[in-house]
């Protein structure tokens, strides 16, 4: 992120947290995408990912005069992560159910020639093929690193995990997924 951007989105922070919802309107602006997207992959549903979103950026209005005062370094993306994680787990312990997987992947309107959008639809369903056998934290590590892009610190954060249990974490789902794509080879 670049400096100004960094110091914008630290000013619209600290207005929101004195109350002004201007300033959270664009931090919704901001990162409801990300977020919906996020909800989409753990709860596999448009209408429950649409209402989940809400949900997180609601929970955050109301958290928002806590935020950085339990966890001072704290990322405010990491933090609407950490909230959208929490809601999504205790949503699953409610229902006593494992999500729909749905691809996290999904092509919007697409310009590209169909030869190529049939490879990159084979190999998105490989992948996520290769995503799905993965446990539930490979699973959200390799969300957050490699689909969200997010640090180790970050990702560590949100999952509620030390930073080295990220990397370990990381390193296995990794290695589990070349033995899947290994198979599919084969």
């Amino acid at each position: 992120m670049r400096q100004s951007s960094y110091n914008d989105e630290k000013a619209l922070i600290l207005k929101a947290v004195d109350g002004d919802k201007h300033a959270f309107g664009k931090l919704y602006d901001l990162y409801s995408g990300k977020i919906y997207q996020y909800c989409l992959y753990r709860l596999g549903s448009q209408m429950d990912a649409g209402d989940m979103t809400g949900t997180v950026f609601l929970k955050a209005w109301e958290s928002l005069p806590s935020f950085g005062k339990r966890n001072g370094d704290m990322h405010f993306r990491a933090w609407l992560y950490r909230i959208a994680h929490n809601l999504i787990v205790d949503s699953y312990r409610q229902r006593d159910q494992e999500p729909e997987k749905e691809s996290f992947f999904q092509e919007l309107d697409n310009p590209l020639p169909v030869e190529t959008v049939l490879e990159k639809n084979e190999m998105r369903d490989r992948l996520l093929h290769a995503v799905q056998k993965l446990d539930g934290p490979y699973q959200q590590v390799i969300y957050f690193r490699f689909i969200e892009e997010m640090s180790h610190r970050d990702t560590a954060q949100i999952t509620g995990l030390t930073e080295a249990n990220v990397r370990v974490i990381q390193y296995r789902a990794l290695k589990k997924m070349r033995e899947i794509f290994g198979d599919t080879h084969e």
